[in-house]
């Protein structure tokens, strides 16, 4: 029996990106992947919920071996579903996170606490990772930057309908959160010149 695959092209040319997802979920989580001329091989998709829970990530995040090889992107099952559905949110998570590989930001990457404490440092300053902006402007390079700004204002509803409904105590790590987001959003706006 042939496999089913629901296909999604973003881009032109070179850099054009291609991502299959399967109709159904696989074994082991596998939901598909991500393949482009910009990067060797591919990207796999993954839905591991149990992951995400022990990395503290809510929706997606991507990860690779230490010297940058095999990445995979690990994403909750909600998110596989908006991605298939348009949600302009999911689609943008999923391309920041290709985002990050292209840029080389995976090669050797740090530790999830290290990367954690740098980015509160960096808050503290009203500043934001380079890292996160670079990631975003590469998906707005294919989705748009107003639909990139959309999807970072969606994603700030998002985490904060979680935070009620989860009941988080301590506010400052939520409030640093929407911070990070507006601060992503303004970021976009400068780089791509919107708002003038």
């Amino acid at each position: 029996m042939a496999r089913e695959y629901t296909y999604m092209p973003f881009g032109k040319g070179a850099h054009r990106l291609e991502v299959f997802l399967e109709r159904k979920v696989r074994r082991g989580g596998y939901a598909g992947l991500v393949v482009s001329k910009q990067f060797p091989g591919t990207i796999g998709i993954v839905v591991r919920e149990d992951l995400l829970d022990e990395m503290n990530v809510q929706s997606v995040y991507i990860t690779a071996k230490k010297d940058g090889s095999d990445p995979c992107i690990i994403l909750s099952m909600e998110t596989l579903v908006g991605i298939k559905r348009g949600c302009i949110a999911d689609r943008f998570s999923l391309l920041h996170e290709v985002g990050h590989y292209v840029c080389g930001h995976l090669v050797d990457p740090p530790e999830l606490e290290e990367e954690n404490a740098m980015r509160e440092r960096l808050l503290e300053e009203n500043q934001v990772s380079q890292d996160e902006v670079d990631a975003d402007a590469f998906a707005a390079n294919y989705l748009g930057a107003d639909a990139v700004v959309r999807a970072l204002q969606e994603s700030m509803e998002r985490r904060m309908a979680a935070d009620l409904v989860y009941g988080v105590e301590e506010e400052d790590i939520s409030q640093k959160a929407l911070l990070e987001y507006q601060l992503r959003i303004d970021a976009i706006n400068d780089r791509f010149g919107l708002g003038e």
